[in-house]
């Protein structure tokens, strides 16, 4: 499978070498022009739907969806069926999905660029003469020569630091990101203002409250399976990570319909605290698909290079691990598309404080509430009323911590700089509660996108879908712990679909038995690998504390040998870049 692309010039200065890129990228790479419209020239691959904003106006690429579900257009018609007229931004309240638009304002030549808040679809930015160039793939920007591919110590070593939130700063010099749920507008003479299109704060308002929980659940079960259905109208044969936990198994509940092409997977292995398939069969004989549980073999791990260039370091030793065995399987089953219940927790309120009870106690004062959202908050975390009450309390009169930055195994003199705020966190007089929940949402977007798998197929996150998220903020954080579970409404709205083992399991599966096989198997290479690397040339790390680590003869006694495979990670990522500029230079 092509996997879909596209590329915007945004600009006319300099029309012999912006005429060279875009005959390149059809010529080299395949893309179609799909949009010419005043200072703006888009041309996307044939895999990318390109739906037409008005006449000439404008394009939206990716998938889109109405109010209802139904699909805005589909690959058969998809450069024939237009959306309304309009500013871009107005699709946030007509429609979803995963996409980035763009269009042209015919009086004042600005360019309007949207991507939706899922981040589906990538959308980066380089500024070059007064041409702006916008893209998906920055592989695809590297081929074209719109931008060096080098790595950029500053944007590394703050992303290390300061993983969550992300701004608009990626690890490539000369990149930026076009954030999801962000507008930006390009004037004629190559000016970027950005705006935020789409603020989560907006639905935390007192007035658009669920007050009833039945109503709550109701609205989430509806919700879910609306959006879950939208997307699989998209895929003949889909691959869903099933690990039995609440999330993928609400998803797998979805796609029951679904059944003779929907290919269930569970993933193990040989530390039994990762062994979840005797939730995920129960889950499977309700739904009627077959199930298939695939090893993860720590034999087969490898310190290489990643094959899919991405704009910063991104998964890991185990994520391409699970890349490698899930990207098999797809091709064994011809699957056009990989689901996954990733983003639940976030969506569904999944906190491990006392804010919810700390959100009662703001809202409403120490009444029969607060004292029923303690009781849960303490059978939730297994503590008394007591401890829970005082916890909440004490919440309420601190002010939101800052996050000091994760400097383990960072040089004393890398400095990095903390990211700019991020605008869904700006809102103001947001309790603890919707203040957690909200960065949630942030931290999900940075583990979700760009995996090897990617490559052959796309990756659905439906539990991302826009209007889901919108309603989840509608129901108050208390609701979302109510009798003790967490993401309680959820578990209310889908309590006929799923087994009793699921619904009632409070454990999640624990992967760091592998990461330590993995971090055993490939730790003498570790040394070379980061004493010697580009971090290392570049004075990021500190070379005496890793030395020190690695070295040690001692047993394994906490948990920063991750660190060293995160370290490890970013290496690499920087090698497969480094690598890709010696073989352009020969």
């Amino acid at each position: 499978m092509t996997r879909p692309r596209f590329l915007a010039i945004v600009g006319v200065a300099d029309l012999g070498s912006t005429r060279a890129v875009i005959q390149a990228a059809e010529r080299d790479h395949g893309l179609m022009l799909v949009l010419q419209a005043g200072q703006v020239q888009v041309l996307a691959s044939p895999a990318m739907q390109a739906i037409a904003i008005g006449p000439g106006q404008g394009v939206a690429l990716g998938t889109l969806f109405d109010a209802g579900g139904e699909a805005a257009g589909d690959h058969s018609v998809a450069r024939t069926t237009a959306l309304p007229s309009g500013p871009t931004k107005a699709l946030l309240e007509t429609h979803w999905g995963s996409y980035v638009a763009i269009s042209a304002d015919r009086e004042t030549s600005t360019v309007e660029v949207l991507r939706d808040p899922s981040g589906g679809v990538g959308c980066y930015l380089r500024r070059k003469d007064r041409v702006v160039f916008l893209f998906d793939d920055v592989g695809l920007a590297k081929a074209l020569g719109l931008i060096t591919g080098e790595p950029d110590p500053a944007g590394v070593v703050q992303s290390l630091a300061y993983p969550h939130p992300r701004d608009t700063r990626t690890g490539l010099v000369g990149v930026e990101e076009v954030l999801p749920g962000t507008a930006i507008a390009v004037s004629p003479n190559g000016q970027v203002t950005r705006a935020y299109a789409w603020t989560p704060g907006r639905f935390t308002l007192s007035r658009l409250q669920f007050s009833d929980a039945g109503a709550a659940a109701k609205a989430v079960r509806a919700q879910t399976q609306r959006g879950v259905s939208a997307w699989a109208k998209d895929h003949r044969s889909i691959v869903l990570e099933l690990s039995g936990g609440l999330d993928s198994s609400i998803v797998a509940a979805c796609l029951s319909d679904r059944a003779d092409d929907l290919h269930l997977v569970t993933l193990v292995t040989p530390d039994p605290g990762a062994d979840e398939r005797d939730y995920a069969q129960a889950v499977a004989q309700g739904v009627g698909a077959p199930l298939r549980v695939l090893n993860l073999d720590v034999a087969k791990s490898r310190l290489e290079p990643q094959q899919l260039l991405t704009a910063r370091p991104r998964g890991g030793l185990l994520h391409r691990l699970i890349d490698g065995v899930l990207t098999s399987y797809a091709e064994e089953v011809s699957a056009d598309g990989f689901f996954s219940g990733g983003g639940g927790d976030n969506v569904f309120c999944y906190l491990a404080t006392a804010a919810p009870a700390t959100d009662v106690l703001l809202r409403q004062g120490p009444g029969p509430a607060f004292l029923k959202a303690v009781a849960d908050l303490a059978a939730l975390h297994g503590c008394t009323v007591w401890e829970a009450g005082a916890l909440a309390i004490r919440k309420a009169w601190r002010p939101p911590a800052s996050r000091p930055p994760q400097s383990d195994f960072l040089a004393l003199d890398a400095a990095p700089s903390p990211p700019e705020p991020h605008p869904w966190l700006a809102w103001p007089g947001l309790p603890p509660g919707r203040r957690e929940h909200l960065f949630s949402l942030v931290a999900v977007q940075r583990s979700l996108f760009d995996h090897d798998r990617e490559m052959i197929a796309p990756i659905r996150f439906p539990l991302l879908s826009q209007p889901l998220v919108e309603l989840c903020l509608r129901i108050p954080s208390w609701m979302w712990i109510a009798g003790g579970q967490d993401r309680a409404v959820a578990r209310a709205a889908f309590a006929d679909l799923l087994p009793p083992s699921v619904l009632q399991r409070r454990t999640k599966g624990d992967f760091m038995g592998l990461l330590g096989a993995l971090y055993s198997k490939h730790r003498p290479d570790l040394i070379p690998l980061l004493l010697d690397g580009w971090l290392a040339q570049n004075r990021l790390i500190d070379r005496h504390g890793i030395e020190t680590y690695l070295r040690s003869t001692a047993p394994v006694s906490d948990f920063r040998f991750y660190r060293l495979l995160e370290l490890a990670n970013v290496e690499l990522w920087a090698r497969s870049w480094l690598a890709t500029a010696v073989i352009r230079a020969n």
